[in-house]
């Protein structure tokens, strides 16, 4: 019981983390030169030529595309909420999935393990 009552605070801090960061600027590098400068130029119509000095724009495939509905829908923070919402999701599926091989606690320590990096 001890454990479950853990994860959830360490869940809701983490995932309130999440939200209040979203309003921050874009300051990691992978914001600046990946996620959201390929979603914004998505949006803007701009062809593969464009992406020549971008290299990681050769494979913007579904994460992109997600981010890009994101940031049409809300700007910056509606990306990165997307993010968030893709992590939690993620996290979710892999608490479902431990629990099919191990026990409640040890399946909570996946997410948690997989949350902190």
């Amino acid at each position: 019981m001890l454990i479950q009552f853990l994860f959830g605070i360490f869940f809701a801090t983490y995932f309130l983390w999440e939200v209040l960061c979203s309003f921050l600027p874009a300051s990691a590098r992978d914001e600046l030169i990946y996620h959201l400068e390929i979603s914004r130029q998505i949006l803007h119509g701009i062809d593969k030529l464009a992406f020549l000095d971008n290299i990681y724009a050769g494979f913007p495939q579904v994460g992109e595309i997600i981010f890009s509905i994101g940031m049409r829908l809300g700007g910056e923070v509606g990306a990165k909420w997307c993010h968030g919402l893709a992590g939690l999701l993620l996290a979710i599926l892999l608490y479902r999935l431990g629990r099919k091989y191990v026990s409640k606690a040890y399946a909570a320590l996946s997410v948690v393990l997989f949350l902190s990096v």
